[in-house]
């Protein structure tokens, strides 16, 4: 019996790891350079992605409304301590319907200064091979190559350790 408990055991540790550097390798084969994409900001202005990013590093984040006390603070405290080091930010709410609205008020009511911009359809967070998790980060390059990926929650000084390796 106690046999039978130490394999099974062993068996769940093994298919843990199997399924653990499966995802990692998952995710280190994403992307390498930015896809490119036309987008509308808050003032209705068009763009393109690439244009926007320009010589500069770039800090992209998806969220959704759900997500937005916690994140949305947090790169508007970045976007307000960097913008002016040639640091892009860019977040896009994956909002749809009534979460579209939600979205817009909290932005307008905390005073974010950071691009928004959104993505209802999904096409532009497919296009950076976006997972479950909401919210994940992506730090752009002068290449417009993405350099790093988060997904989910971290606190600021996370994030803030990432965009200074890449602010050099």
């Amino acid at each position: 019996m106690k046999s039978n408990l130490f394999i099974i055991n062993l068996l769940s540790k093994l298919l843990f790891l199997l399924l653990l550097t499966s995802y990692i390798s998952l995710y280190s084969k994403e992307v390498k350079s930015a896809p490119n994409f036309t987008f509308r900001n808050l003032k209705h202005e068009k763009t393109n992605f690439k244009k926007f990013c320009k010589n500069s590093t770039t800090m992209v984040i998806f969220w959704t409304h759900c997500c937005s006390k916690e994140e949305i603070p947090i790169l508007n405290d970045l976007y307000l301590k960097y913008n002016k080091k040639n640091l892009k930010f860019l977040a896009i709410s994956l909002d749809r319907g009534s979460g579209i609205s939600s979205a817009q008020n909290f932005y307008k009511r905390k005073k974010i200064e950071a691009d928004l911009i959104f993505d209802t359809d999904g096409k532009i967070y497919k296009k950076f091979n976006g997972s479950f998790t909401k919210p994940v980060y992506f730090i752009i390059d002068k290449n417009f190559k993405i350099v790093f990926r988060h997904d989910g929650h971290a606190p600021k000084e996370f994030y803030e350790k990432a965009l200074q390796k890449y602010l050099k």
